[in-house]
């Protein structure tokens, strides 16, 4: 069905700004709304024009054409198609550190070291100088391209505060910032997760509870999806509640029957309408998580995390989730260039088969796959994770002759991956 479902496109709805609406502008559509006009100057082009000099005005270019068709590879993105041009635009923290991100991007999709880009950096601290204490969720995608993670995460935290800080405010008076402070919610609670995968919760003080909101009450509901974009959100929630332990296995199984109950059902309205190229890949990755909670929910509910021998009669499983990795990634083959984008993406699922499956071809087709092309997905490296799952790999087969999953002994597997793997 999913197969077939990518062949589809449809219409969006546009927001009348012409000629071509900043709603499909922004998120790498081609508008479709009106017919073919005379060129005018769009608005986009009124954003890139109030830059100051050329080459902050070329950065911002950058942006708009490289870096938010990366940010909004599977999923559209208002906040970094709108809110943050928007806000840009009249705020000067946001716009230094707008042309400083995307000169760190810029530099990371020609291989250049950041240290190496003083003008990112210029414009990085006069983002900082402009605000004291940056209230711009820019600063740790910054830290993120520049490969500096564990940095990066700790700025993540203090966001965190001062976003709860901003909503205390917003609560004791009107500011007007609660569209933005949405969109930007929505990016921490994202982050938060790849955090929590990573390197296990946020911070003791910090649960994924307080991060996730009120978006956990989703796993309590009757699923109903008018979009791809929910079914992601609400697949993370069920993701979030299990990180969090916080409840039975046996609830977040049942939550994800009805998920996937109701998945199928938003797929299956769609008959008749076309998916288009973004849509298709998000499809796709939605396919690869639905496939790895297919895997291990109903595991878990059956064995202990310790039970690795458990796994071996699931090498079927494991290799469905290499082949849907695949798929996805299959979608960028075209593009050979270093890939950023700020989803939870292929990167752990691989690094999950790699930690759980023994047969060696299988494991060994994960970490070609991580190898395969530089990509940066939020906190996730390929290649790093690459190097540490090859590394674990080559720990549990050592001085062993490896054919199947049987020659890995028990005693080489008795390690609580779970406490590396996070999810």
């Amino acid at each position: 069905m999913f197969i077939n479902a990518y062949r589809r496109i449809r219409r969006v709805k546009c927001d009348e700004t012409r000629p071509s609406c900043l709603k499909c502008t922004s998120t790498g559509r081609t508008c479709d709304g009106y017919e073919e006009v005379v060129a005018k100057q769009s608005p986009i082009h009124g954003v890139i024009v109030g830059y100051g000099n050329s080459q902050e005005a070329r950065s911002i270019q950058f942006f708009i054409e490289r870096t938010l068709s990366q940010l909004t590879s599977f999923f559209p993105d208002e906040f970094w198609g709108i809110s943050v041009l928007q806000v840009a635009q009249y705020e000067p923290s946001i716009s230094h550190a707008l042309v400083s991100f995307s000169a760190y991007h810029e530099a990371f999709t020609n291989g250049i070291p950041g240290d190496k880009i003083p003008y990112a950096l210029k414009h990085y601290n006069l983002s900082i100088m402009e605000l004291h204490a940056s209230h711009s969720s820019l600063s740790h995608v910054h830290l993120i391209l520049q490969g500096h993670t564990e940095t990066a995460i700790r700025l993540f935290k203090h966001g965190h505060r001062m976003m709860s800080q901003l909503r205390q405010l917003q609560h004791r008076q009107a500011t007007g910032l609660d569209g933005i402070l949405n969109h930007a919610q929505t990016l921490f609670n994202r982050l938060a997760l790849q955090v929590a995968i990573l390197v296990g919760d946020v911070m003791p003080q910090l649960s994924l509870h307080c991060v996730s909101g009120s978006q956990l009450m989703m796993v309590n509901t009757n699923y109903t999806f008018s979009s791809l974009l929910e079914a992601r959100e609400a697949l993370y929630a069920i993701l979030a509640l299990r990180l969090t332990e916080t409840v039975e296995n046996s609830v977040l199984v049942t939550a994800f029957s009805q998920w996937s109950q109701a998945f199928d059902e938003l797929v299956i309205s769609r008959d008749g309408l076309l998916f288009s190229p973004t849509e298709q890949r998000s499809l796709a990755l939605i396919d690869l998580h639905r496939r790895y909670f297919n895997l291990v929910l109903p595991w878990e509910s059956m064995h202990n995390h310790k039970d690795v021998l458990s796994v071996d009669n699931r090498t079927g499983d494991f290799e469905e989730l290499v082949n849907c990795a695949s798929r996805v990634l299959g979608f960028e083959e075209t593009d050979t260039a270093p890939l950023f984008h700020l989803e939870i993406g292929v990167v752990p699922v691989l690094f999950v088969v790699v930690a759980w499956c023994r047969d060696p071809a299988i494991r060994r087709r994960a970490i070609s796959l991580l190898m395969s092309r530089q990509a940066q997905e939020g906190v996730w490296s390929s290649h790093l994770t690459g190097r540490v799952a090859r590394r674990i790999m080559e720990a549990e087969e050592e001085r062993l002759d490896v054919r199947s999953c049987e020659d890995v002994p028990g005693p080489r597997r008795e390690r609580e991956w779970e406490e590396v793997i996070g999810w």
